[in-house]
């Protein structure tokens, strides 16, 4: 079965650490009427990266992103480990 790395991004400049721009972030995913419905997957085995909406209403279909931002990301969660 696949690995995959689920990510959702967001830009928060109401912050003045890391922390608390996690914090700010992790609030806003359960605000209500907040849609945290873009994700970008990344398959561990191949390193493709695709934008999945779950949104049924504006869902469009599953895009493979461009190389350059596979390995954009790819640099981002070799960072993280």
């Amino acid at each position: 079965m696949p690995t995959y790395t689920v990510v959702w991004m967001i830009d928060e400049d109401d912050a003045e650490t890391p922390l608390q721009a996690a914090q700010l972030a992790h609030q806003r995913c359960f605000l209500p009427g907040t849609h945290a419905t873009v994700f970008d997957v990344v398959d561990q085995a191949t390193g493709e990266v695709t934008r999945v909406d779950v949104d049924p209403a504006e869902a469009f279909p599953p895009t493979v992103l461009s190389d350059d931002y596979a390995h954009a990301m790819g640099a981002v969660l070799a960072c993280e480990a």
